[in-house]
Protein backbone atom coordinates (compact mmCIF):
# COMPACT_ATOMS: atom_id res chain seq x y z
CA UNK A 1 0.00 0.00 0.00
CA UNK A 2 1.43 3.38 -1.01
CA UNK A 3 2.22 5.81 1.79
CA UNK A 4 1.44 9.54 1.70
CA UNK A 5 2.93 12.10 4.09
CA UNK A 6 0.63 15.12 4.47
CA UNK A 7 2.31 18.17 6.00
CA UNK A 8 0.10 21.01 7.26
CA UNK A 9 -0.07 22.95 10.51
CA UNK A 10 -3.89 22.95 10.57
CA UNK A 11 -5.17 19.87 12.41
CA UNK A 12 -8.62 20.05 10.81
CA UNK A 13 -7.21 20.23 7.29
CA UNK A 14 -4.90 17.28 8.07
CA UNK A 15 -7.91 15.30 9.23
CA UNK A 16 -10.06 16.13 6.19
CA UNK A 17 -7.36 15.44 3.59
CA UNK A 18 -6.09 12.38 5.48
CA UNK A 19 -9.55 10.84 5.66
CA UNK A 20 -10.09 11.21 1.91
CA UNK A 21 -6.69 9.71 1.04
CA UNK A 22 -7.38 6.81 3.41
CA UNK A 23 -10.66 6.19 1.59
CA UNK A 24 -8.72 6.05 -1.68
CA UNK A 25 -6.60 3.22 -0.28
CA UNK A 26 -3.44 5.05 0.81
CA UNK A 27 -1.65 4.82 4.13
CA UNK A 28 -1.48 8.36 5.48
CA UNK A 29 1.12 9.82 7.82
CA UNK A 30 0.84 13.43 8.97
CA UNK A 31 3.15 16.17 10.22
CA UNK A 32 1.90 19.37 11.83
CA UNK A 33 4.83 21.57 10.82
CA UNK A 34 7.90 21.62 8.60
CA UNK A 35 10.36 20.68 11.33
CA UNK A 36 8.34 17.60 12.30
CA UNK A 37 8.16 16.63 8.62
CA UNK A 38 11.94 16.81 8.18
CA UNK A 39 12.51 14.71 11.30
CA UNK A 40 10.06 12.03 10.17
CA UNK A 41 10.88 11.71 6.47
CA UNK A 42 13.61 9.08 6.87
CA UNK A 43 11.45 6.91 9.12
CA UNK A 44 8.18 7.25 7.17
CA UNK A 45 9.84 7.00 3.70
CA UNK A 46 6.66 8.11 1.92
CA UNK A 47 5.87 7.40 -1.73
CA UNK A 48 4.64 10.97 -2.05
CA UNK A 49 4.59 14.13 0.09
CA UNK A 50 1.68 16.58 0.17
CA UNK A 51 3.31 19.78 1.39
CA UNK A 52 1.74 23.04 2.50
CA UNK A 53 3.75 26.03 1.31
CA UNK A 54 3.38 28.31 4.33
CA UNK A 55 4.07 26.80 7.75
CA UNK A 56 5.74 27.76 11.01
CA UNK A 57 9.23 26.56 12.05
CA UNK A 58 10.16 25.48 8.53
CA UNK A 59 8.31 26.63 5.41
CA UNK A 60 7.28 24.30 2.61
CA UNK A 61 10.17 25.64 0.51
CA UNK A 62 12.67 24.75 3.25
CA UNK A 63 11.24 21.23 3.59
CA UNK A 64 11.39 20.82 -0.18
CA UNK A 65 15.06 21.91 -0.19
CA UNK A 66 15.78 19.23 2.41
CA UNK A 67 14.04 16.58 0.31
CA UNK A 68 15.78 17.54 -2.92
CA UNK A 69 19.27 17.62 -1.37
CA UNK A 70 18.99 14.33 0.54
CA UNK A 71 20.30 11.38 -1.52
CA UNK A 72 17.71 8.98 -0.11
CA UNK A 73 14.74 11.33 -0.55
CA UNK A 74 15.50 13.51 -3.57
CA UNK A 75 13.39 11.44 -6.00
CA UNK A 76 10.29 11.57 -3.77
CA UNK A 77 7.32 13.14 -5.62
CA UNK A 78 5.99 16.29 -3.96
CA UNK A 79 2.59 17.91 -4.40
CA UNK A 80 2.42 21.47 -3.14
CA UNK A 81 -0.55 23.27 -1.59
CA UNK A 82 -0.06 26.99 -2.18
CA UNK A 83 -1.55 30.43 -1.67
CA UNK A 84 -2.07 32.38 -4.91
CA UNK A 85 -0.74 35.54 -3.26
CA UNK A 86 2.65 33.99 -2.50
CA UNK A 87 3.91 33.82 -6.07
CA UNK A 88 7.59 34.21 -5.20
CA UNK A 89 7.56 31.22 -2.84
CA UNK A 90 5.66 29.08 -5.34
CA UNK A 91 8.14 29.99 -8.08
CA UNK A 92 11.05 29.05 -5.82
CA UNK A 93 9.42 25.72 -4.99
CA UNK A 94 8.72 25.02 -8.66
CA UNK A 95 12.36 25.62 -9.49
CA UNK A 96 13.38 23.09 -6.82
CA UNK A 97 11.15 20.48 -8.42
CA UNK A 98 7.54 19.60 -7.65
CA UNK A 99 5.26 17.13 -9.40
CA UNK A 100 2.06 19.11 -9.00
CA UNK A 101 0.41 21.95 -7.12
CA UNK A 102 -3.04 23.08 -6.09
CA UNK A 103 -4.26 26.35 -4.71
CA UNK A 104 -5.30 25.60 -1.16
CA UNK A 105 -8.27 27.93 -1.52
CA UNK A 106 -9.66 25.74 -4.32
CA UNK A 107 -8.44 22.31 -3.25
CA UNK A 108 -11.21 19.91 -2.32
CA UNK A 109 -10.25 16.51 -0.83
CA UNK A 110 -11.38 14.90 -4.09
CA UNK A 111 -9.15 17.23 -6.15
CA UNK A 112 -6.16 16.35 -3.98
CA UNK A 113 -6.86 12.61 -4.22
CA UNK A 114 -7.10 12.89 -8.02
CA UNK A 115 -3.79 14.73 -8.29
CA UNK A 116 -2.04 12.27 -5.94
CA UNK A 117 -3.24 9.36 -8.07
CA UNK A 118 -2.08 11.03 -11.28
CA UNK A 119 1.38 11.79 -9.90
CA UNK A 120 1.88 8.28 -8.52
CA UNK A 121 0.77 6.82 -11.85
CA UNK A 122 3.10 9.19 -13.76
CA UNK A 123 0.19 10.88 -15.48
CA UNK A 124 0.02 14.57 -16.40
CA UNK A 125 -0.75 16.44 -13.20
CA UNK A 126 -3.77 18.52 -14.20
CA UNK A 127 -6.78 17.45 -12.16
CA UNK A 128 -10.23 18.59 -13.23
CA UNK A 129 -12.15 20.29 -10.41
CA UNK A 130 -14.78 17.97 -9.05
CA UNK A 131 -18.39 18.83 -8.26
CA UNK A 132 -19.30 19.49 -4.64
CA UNK A 133 -19.40 16.19 -2.74
CA UNK A 134 -20.65 15.38 0.73
CA UNK A 135 -17.41 16.62 2.30
CA UNK A 136 -17.75 20.01 0.61
CA UNK A 137 -21.43 20.29 1.52
CA UNK A 138 -20.64 19.56 5.15
CA UNK A 139 -17.73 22.02 5.10
CA UNK A 140 -20.05 24.69 3.70
CA UNK A 141 -22.62 24.07 6.44
CA UNK A 142 -19.99 24.04 9.19
CA UNK A 143 -18.38 27.20 7.83
CA UNK A 144 -21.69 29.05 7.90
CA UNK A 145 -22.40 27.87 11.44
CA UNK A 146 -18.99 28.93 12.72
CA UNK A 147 -18.79 32.26 10.86
CA UNK A 148 -19.77 34.51 13.80
CA UNK A 149 -17.31 32.76 16.14
CA UNK A 150 -14.53 32.90 13.52
CA UNK A 151 -15.04 36.61 12.95
CA UNK A 152 -15.09 37.31 16.68
CA UNK A 153 -11.76 35.47 17.08
CA UNK A 154 -10.20 37.46 14.25
CA UNK A 155 -11.33 40.75 15.78
CA UNK A 156 -9.97 39.77 19.20
CA UNK A 157 -6.64 38.66 17.73
CA UNK A 158 -6.42 41.83 15.64
CA UNK A 159 -6.94 44.02 18.70
CA UNK A 160 -4.34 42.06 20.68
CA UNK A 161 -1.86 42.44 17.83
CA UNK A 162 -2.43 46.18 17.44
CA UNK A 163 -2.28 46.84 21.19
CA UNK A 164 0.77 44.69 21.95
CA UNK A 165 3.06 46.44 24.43
CA UNK A 166 6.42 45.59 22.82
CA UNK A 167 8.01 43.88 19.83
CA UNK A 168 8.14 40.43 21.45
CA UNK A 169 4.48 40.55 22.46
CA UNK A 170 3.48 41.86 19.03
CA UNK A 171 5.31 38.98 17.31
CA UNK A 172 3.55 36.43 19.51
CA UNK A 173 0.15 38.02 18.87
CA UNK A 174 0.88 38.19 15.13
CA UNK A 175 1.68 34.47 15.04
CA UNK A 176 -1.68 33.68 16.66
CA UNK A 177 -3.43 36.08 14.27
CA UNK A 178 -1.72 34.52 11.25
CA UNK A 179 -2.63 30.98 12.33
CA UNK A 180 -6.31 31.92 12.58
CA UNK A 181 -6.20 33.66 9.19
CA UNK A 182 -4.64 30.56 7.57
CA UNK A 183 -7.37 28.38 8.99
CA UNK A 184 -10.03 30.73 7.66
CA UNK A 185 -8.51 30.65 4.17
CA UNK A 186 -8.35 26.86 4.06
CA UNK A 187 -11.84 26.28 5.46
CA UNK A 188 -13.42 28.89 3.21
CA UNK A 189 -11.76 27.16 0.25
CA UNK A 190 -13.11 23.77 1.26
CA UNK A 191 -16.56 25.33 1.60
CA UNK A 192 -16.39 26.91 -1.89
CA UNK A 193 -16.79 30.40 -0.43
CA UNK A 194 -14.81 32.08 -3.18
CA UNK A 195 -15.22 35.73 -2.19
CA UNK A 196 -14.05 34.95 1.33
CA UNK A 197 -11.13 32.78 0.16
CA UNK A 198 -9.90 35.57 -2.12
CA UNK A 199 -9.93 38.13 0.68
CA UNK A 200 -8.66 35.71 3.33
CA UNK A 201 -5.85 34.53 1.05
CA UNK A 202 -4.56 38.08 0.55
CA UNK A 203 -5.01 38.80 4.25
CA UNK A 204 -3.09 35.66 5.25
CA UNK A 205 -0.27 36.51 2.85
CA UNK A 206 0.11 40.02 4.31
CA UNK A 207 0.31 38.67 7.86
CA UNK A 208 2.93 36.15 6.71
CA UNK A 209 5.00 38.97 5.19
CA UNK A 210 4.75 40.98 8.41
CA UNK A 211 6.06 38.01 10.39
CA UNK A 212 9.21 38.00 8.27
CA UNK A 213 9.41 41.79 7.85
CA UNK A 214 8.28 43.34 11.16
CA UNK A 215 9.66 46.74 10.12
CA UNK A 216 6.70 46.95 7.71
CA UNK A 217 4.26 47.06 10.64
CA UNK A 218 3.23 50.71 10.60
CA UNK A 219 0.06 52.83 10.73
CA UNK A 220 -0.63 52.17 7.04
CA UNK A 221 -0.47 48.36 7.25
CA UNK A 222 -2.46 48.39 10.50
CA UNK A 223 -5.21 50.47 8.83
CA UNK A 224 -5.26 48.07 5.88
CA UNK A 225 -5.60 45.09 8.23
CA UNK A 226 -8.44 46.73 10.18
CA UNK A 227 -10.30 47.65 6.98
CA UNK A 228 -9.99 44.06 5.76
CA UNK A 229 -11.45 42.69 8.99
CA UNK A 230 -14.39 45.08 8.61
CA UNK A 231 -14.95 43.92 5.04
CA UNK A 232 -14.72 40.26 6.07
CA UNK A 233 -17.67 40.86 8.40
CA UNK A 234 -19.74 42.20 5.51
CA UNK A 235 -18.71 39.43 3.12
CA UNK A 236 -19.47 36.79 5.76
CA UNK A 237 -22.97 38.17 6.08
CA UNK A 238 -23.50 38.43 2.32
CA UNK A 239 -22.19 35.10 1.07
CA UNK A 240 -21.82 32.57 3.88
CA UNK A 241 -23.63 29.32 3.32
CA UNK A 242 -23.97 29.88 -0.43
CA UNK A 243 -21.80 28.66 -3.28
CA UNK A 244 -20.40 31.97 -4.51
CA UNK A 245 -19.03 30.93 -7.88
CA UNK A 246 -19.02 34.33 -9.58
CA UNK A 247 -15.48 35.46 -10.34
CA UNK A 248 -14.21 38.77 -9.01
CA UNK A 249 -13.28 40.90 -12.02
CA UNK A 250 -9.68 42.09 -11.80
CA UNK A 251 -9.14 44.52 -14.68
CA UNK A 252 -6.80 47.09 -13.08
CA UNK A 253 -5.32 50.30 -14.50
CA UNK A 254 -2.15 51.82 -13.00
CA UNK A 255 -1.28 55.45 -13.85
CA UNK A 256 2.08 56.75 -12.60
CA UNK A 257 4.62 58.93 -14.43
CA UNK A 258 7.51 57.30 -12.53
CA UNK A 259 8.64 54.20 -14.50
CA UNK A 260 10.26 52.60 -11.45
CA UNK A 261 7.12 53.03 -9.36
CA UNK A 262 4.96 51.74 -12.23
CA UNK A 263 7.11 48.61 -12.52
CA UNK A 264 7.05 47.96 -8.76
CA UNK A 265 3.26 48.29 -8.62
CA UNK A 266 2.72 46.12 -11.71
CA UNK A 267 5.07 43.40 -10.42
CA UNK A 268 3.44 43.46 -6.98
CA UNK A 269 -0.01 42.97 -8.49
CA UNK A 270 1.21 40.41 -11.03
CA UNK A 271 2.84 38.23 -8.35
CA UNK A 272 -0.52 38.19 -6.59
CA UNK A 273 -2.33 37.07 -9.78
CA UNK A 274 -3.90 40.52 -10.16
CA UNK A 275 -2.86 41.46 -13.71
CA UNK A 276 -2.91 45.14 -14.60
CA UNK A 277 -2.41 47.56 -17.46
CA UNK A 278 -0.09 50.50 -16.79
CA UNK A 279 0.84 53.82 -18.34
CA UNK A 280 3.00 56.80 -17.40
CA UNK A 281 0.82 59.14 -19.47
CA UNK A 282 -2.33 60.43 -17.70
CA UNK A 283 -3.80 61.70 -21.00
CA UNK A 284 -3.47 58.22 -22.52
CA UNK A 285 -5.03 56.81 -19.34
CA UNK A 286 -8.10 58.98 -19.88
CA UNK A 287 -8.37 57.65 -23.44
CA UNK A 288 -8.22 54.06 -22.21
CA UNK A 289 -10.77 54.74 -19.48
CA UNK A 290 -13.19 55.93 -22.17
CA UNK A 291 -12.68 52.73 -24.18
CA UNK A 292 -12.29 49.98 -21.55
CA UNK A 293 -14.13 49.31 -18.29
CA UNK A 294 -11.60 48.87 -15.49
CA UNK A 295 -12.64 47.51 -12.08
CA UNK A 296 -9.93 49.33 -10.11
CA UNK A 297 -7.71 52.35 -10.83
CA UNK A 298 -4.43 53.20 -9.07
CA UNK A 299 -3.35 56.82 -9.52
CA UNK A 300 -0.16 58.65 -8.69
CA UNK A 301 -1.04 62.07 -7.26
CA UNK A 302 1.82 64.16 -8.60
CA UNK A 303 1.95 63.91 -12.40
CA UNK A 304 2.74 66.62 -14.97
CA UNK A 305 -0.09 68.05 -17.03
CA UNK A 306 -2.89 66.15 -15.33
CA UNK A 307 -2.41 65.23 -11.67
CA UNK A 308 -4.12 62.33 -9.96
CA UNK A 309 -6.75 64.47 -8.25
CA UNK A 310 -7.90 66.03 -11.52
CA UNK A 311 -7.74 62.73 -13.39
CA UNK A 312 -9.99 61.16 -10.75
CA UNK A 313 -12.51 64.00 -11.07
CA UNK A 314 -12.60 63.51 -14.82
CA UNK A 315 -12.92 59.73 -14.72
CA UNK A 316 -15.91 60.06 -12.37
CA UNK A 317 -17.73 61.78 -15.26
CA UNK A 318 -17.19 58.80 -17.59
CA UNK A 319 -20.29 56.54 -17.80
CA UNK A 320 -19.82 53.49 -15.57
CA UNK A 321 -17.07 55.02 -13.42
CA UNK A 322 -19.10 56.79 -10.74
CA UNK A 323 -18.36 54.04 -8.19
CA UNK A 324 -15.19 52.44 -9.60
CA UNK A 325 -12.64 52.15 -6.74
CA UNK A 326 -9.68 54.54 -6.99
CA UNK A 327 -6.56 54.15 -4.85
CA UNK A 328 -4.07 57.02 -4.78
CA UNK A 329 -0.39 56.08 -4.68
CA UNK A 330 1.66 58.88 -3.18
CA UNK A 331 4.87 59.79 -1.40
CA UNK A 332 2.76 61.89 1.00
CA UNK A 333 1.38 60.21 4.12
CA UNK A 334 0.13 63.27 6.02
CA UNK A 335 -3.49 63.86 6.93
CA UNK A 336 -3.92 66.81 4.55
CA UNK A 337 -3.17 64.68 1.51
CA UNK A 338 -5.31 61.80 2.79
CA UNK A 339 -8.26 64.15 3.28
CA UNK A 340 -7.77 65.76 -0.13
CA UNK A 341 -7.57 62.36 -1.83
CA UNK A 342 -10.97 61.37 -0.40
CA UNK A 343 -12.60 64.74 -1.15
CA UNK A 344 -11.40 64.56 -4.77
CA UNK A 345 -13.24 61.31 -5.39
CA UNK A 346 -10.71 58.69 -4.34
CA UNK A 347 -11.48 55.71 -2.14
CA UNK A 348 -8.13 55.01 -0.48
CA UNK A 349 -4.46 55.94 -0.42
CA UNK A 350 -1.23 53.98 -0.09
CA UNK A 351 2.16 55.58 0.49
CA UNK A 352 5.43 55.02 -1.33
CA UNK A 353 7.63 53.05 -1.03
CA UNK A 354 5.04 50.38 -1.80
CA UNK A 355 4.82 47.32 0.43
CA UNK A 356 3.69 44.77 -2.19
CA UNK A 357 1.42 42.59 -0.06
CA UNK A 358 -0.31 45.59 1.48
CA UNK A 359 -1.03 46.84 -2.03
CA UNK A 360 -2.37 43.42 -3.05
CA UNK A 361 -4.67 43.27 -0.03
CA UNK A 362 -5.92 46.83 -0.65
CA UNK A 363 -6.59 45.92 -4.28
CA UNK A 364 -8.55 42.80 -3.35
CA UNK A 365 -10.50 44.72 -0.71
CA UNK A 366 -11.62 47.37 -3.18
CA UNK A 367 -12.31 44.89 -5.98
CA UNK A 368 -14.62 43.00 -3.62
CA UNK A 369 -16.28 46.21 -2.47
CA UNK A 370 -16.91 47.07 -6.10
CA UNK A 371 -18.41 43.67 -6.81
CA UNK A 372 -20.65 43.84 -3.74
CA UNK A 373 -21.51 47.49 -4.48
CA UNK A 374 -20.32 48.68 -1.07
CA UNK A 375 -19.31 52.21 -0.17
CA UNK A 376 -15.64 52.32 0.89
CA UNK A 377 -14.54 52.71 4.48
CA UNK A 378 -11.89 55.43 4.52
CA UNK A 379 -9.17 55.06 7.13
Amino acid sequence: MEKILVVDDDALILSIYGRKLNQEGYTVETASDGLTAVKSLHTTRPNLVVLDLMMPKLSGVEVLKFIRTDPQLKATPVVLLSNSFMGDMLEEATDLGIQGSLLKTKCTPADLATLVKQVLNNQTASPTPTPADATVMKARHDFAERAPETLAKLRTLCQAFVRAADAAARKARLEDFYTQARQLTALAGLANQHAITLLAGAFEALLHELLTKPAAINPSTLRTISASIDLLAVVFDRVRGRDEDQAVLTKILVVDDDPISTRIISEALGRSHLPCTSTQDPVLAMKWLGEIKYNLVLLDIEMPGLDGFELCKQLRKIPGYAKTPVIYVTSHSDFEHRAKSILSGGDDVISKPIFPMELALKAVTHLLRGRLDLSPTHG
